[in-house]
């Protein structure tokens, strides 16, 4: 139970500081055929019913032509253990799906996709009537080129 608990404080406090350095300016890293894109915290976003973007459609360019591995990293707490996080590379949803079963959700995906550009976003499905809320979110999508 001190694991859960210690685990859930220190996850508040990341997010507290993710908070306090908002940024609509993403940070790109290009470095040995991989290319990040971090997007920070924004105001909390109420959810509406139905499928809600987290955040804005960034667009990477895969220029392997063996392909590119997306790599999705995200964290966040919502206020409702039944909204559906995913992360669409290509409007298609990336693996596996993430449900919040408690108060915070932590996002790990995957996806591969062939040679050109691509598009990649974050969104929120509420359940309900809408009303949820998602606070302290951040997401990074890494982009790998591949090699045969």
């Amino acid at each position: 139970m001190k694991r859960v608990a210690l685990s859930l404080i220190a996850l508040s406090m990341f997010c507290a500081s993710a908070h306090s350095q908002e940024s609509d300016d993403p940070v790109h890293h290009v470095k040995d055929g991989r290319m990040s894109l971090r997007i920070h915290t924004g105001p909390p976003l109420v959810l509406q019913h139905g499928i809600n973007a987290i955040d804005k459609v960034a667009t990477f360019n895969c220029k392997s032509v063996d392909g590119c591995a997306f790599t999705i990293h995200g964290l966040g707490i919502s206020s409702s253990n039944g909204v559906q996080i995913s992360v669409l590379v290509d409007g298609i949803a990336a693996k596996p799906r993430i449900y919040v079963n408690e108060a915070s959700f932590t996002v790990l995906q995957s996806a591969t996709v062939g040679q050109g550009e691509h598009t990649i976003q974050a969104q929120a499905s509420s359940p309900g009537n809408g009303g949820d809320e998602i606070w302290d979110w951040e997401f990074q999508y890494t982009m790998y080129e591949l090699t045969h």
